[in-house]
């Protein structure tokens, strides 16, 4: 009877790690206006200071003045190229992996389908255990990609928000320097004097309103940190439990190696990766001889590539 692997059947890590990634692909981690529509990656090239119009519009000498608009645009602006590179390295890793878990799994029961008793039960499980943690790794790799994307994405929508601010902010700067030039005349130039601590002022208040925005970039981070910390967490689970099967299938194969006769006895740890097998005798798990069928016929079986063999001389 052939015995179907379910992934996630042995290891909760990876149920969990399915849950994380839903929730950063979600973006609920998201806070504030950084959860709207998002203008993407893209536009996170360096981008082009509002302030300029100050200049533009024959006001620079001000600029030093409310220079501070700016810092927080040349703070979130990044590389898109960088974001993306990284992102699609734990996208394409994550499905390779996936891959691999997916390939064992439908292999390791049709292909031990002639076995039964305590070897069948044991190798499956074991089997079973290797295939959830490497399913989880593959899920960690995806969340991991979708993580760095998302961060990217949030400090773009960050960088949108900040730069509407800072040109509304020059906006109105402008046009209360155009007043008061307008009445310097008929001032001897106080409206202008009068003018520049009330475009300060405007500044000021925007600056509040941007500050307000880095704060939500910041609590966005570290909601998706959470998640990051929890996909940490389930990766050394999982890296912990495959460190465990490979001490399985050295030991397995040592005892291989070392033991010789005609009369096999199969070794008491049974691992998903053994290959050898003395064709014609009849395999004992333990002390228990149910174990049933020909473990030979599986020699060429990518599901069972170390099974080790104790002998002992008759």
């Amino acid at each position: 009877m052939t015995v179907q692997i379910t992934i996630g059947a042995t290891l909760p890590e990876v149920g969990e790690l399915k849950s994380t990634l839903a929730a950063v692909r979600d973006r609920g981690w998201l806070s504030g206006d950084l959860s709207g529509s998002n203008p993407g990656v893209e536009s996170l090239g360096s981008p082009s200071s509002p302030l300029s119009a100050l200049s533009d519009s024959g006001f620079g000498f001000i600029t030093a003045s409310v220079s501070f608009l700016d810092e927080p645009l040349q703070q979130l602006a990044g590389d898109p190229s960088s974001v993306s590179a990284g992102a699609q390295g734990f996208q394409d890793a994550g499905r390779g992996v996936s891959s691999i878990a997916d390939s064992y799994q439908q292999s390791v029961g049709p292909e031990t389908s002639g076995w039964s008793g305590d070897t069948a039960a044991s190798y499956l499980a074991t089997g079973a255990e290797l295939v959830d943690s490497i399913a989880g790794l593959g899920d960690a790799s995806t969340a991991l990609a979708e993580a760095v994307t998302g961060a990217g994405e949030a400090a773009a929508k960050a960088l949108q928000e900040v730069t509407a601010l800072v040109s509304e902010a020059t906006g109105k700067i402008i046009m209360i320097l155009n007043q008061a030039v307008a009445a310097a005349q008929a001032t001897f130039g106080a409206s202008v004097a009068a003018a520049i601590p009330q475009a300060v002022q405007v500044a000021a208040e925007y600056g509040g309103r941007i500050v307000a925005v880095m704060q939500q970039l910041l609590s966005s981070n570290q909601g998706l940190l959470q998640h990051v910390g929890a996909t940490a967490k389930a990766v050394a689970t999982l890296t912990d439990s495959m460190s465990k099967i490979t001490e399985l299938c050295q030991r397995s194969a040592g005892t291989s190696g070392s033991t010789t006769g005609s009369t096999s006895t199969l070794a008491s740890t049974t691992t998903p990766t053994a290959r050898t097998a003395s064709h014609g005798t009849t395999p004992t798990y333990g002390s228990t001889p149910e174990a049933t069928g020909d473990p030979a016929s599986a020699e060429d079986s990518p599901a069972a590539t170390t099974l080790a063999w104790n002998t002992s001389s008759t």
